[in-house]
């Protein structure tokens, strides 16, 4: 029984092993949306990863996206432009908390700056985006930056 034991513990650190490395060297830009659930997008980032941009189209009346905040880049500026035929609210929320809530009319731009509320500058780690209308599908051009200064990507 205990060589069963250690046969069995061993076979899961070489399956660990094997797959750990290749989750962590995983290329995020290489998922794509799935038929299944069209809503799901992936950010197209800068090579430093501190800006990033994308569309969210969605057949649907809400739909979402994501982007991180790397460590000591806690200053950030959001961009959506409503691109679609209804009105769209715009929620961005990380670990239980609400950054911002908007909503923006078809053909309409908002553009938020952490600096205005988070002087001090956001927490790093993943924020999610959701949009909802509650009359059209949703269609929004999106992108932000982060930067370890209030005056380098942020004017």
């Amino acid at each position: 029984m205990m060589k069963q034991t250690k046969f069995s513990v061993l076979s899961i650190a070489i399956a660990a092993a094997l797959t750990i490395p290749a989750v962590i060297n995983a290329d995020s830009a290489e998922v794509t949306p799935t038929e299944s659930n069209p809503s799901i997008v992936t950010p197209v980032t800068s090579p430093d990863g501190n800006k990033w941009s994308g569309n969210v189209n969605s057949t649907s009346t809400s739909a979402s996206s994501a982007f991180v905040v790397p460590s000591g880049f806690g200053n950030v500026k959001l961009h959506f432009h409503n691109v679609g035929k209804g009105a769209v609210t715009v929620t961005v929320n990380s670990t239980g908390l609400e950054y911002v809530s908007v909503t923006i009319d078809p053909g309409a731009e908002y553009t938020w700056k952490s600096t205005t509320n988070y002087p001090q500058g956001m927490r790093a780690g993943s924020y999610s985006v959701s949009y909802h209308s509650s009359t059209a599908a949703v269609s929004v051009d999106y992108s932000g930056c982060a930067s370890d200064s209030v005056t380098k990507e942020l004017h």
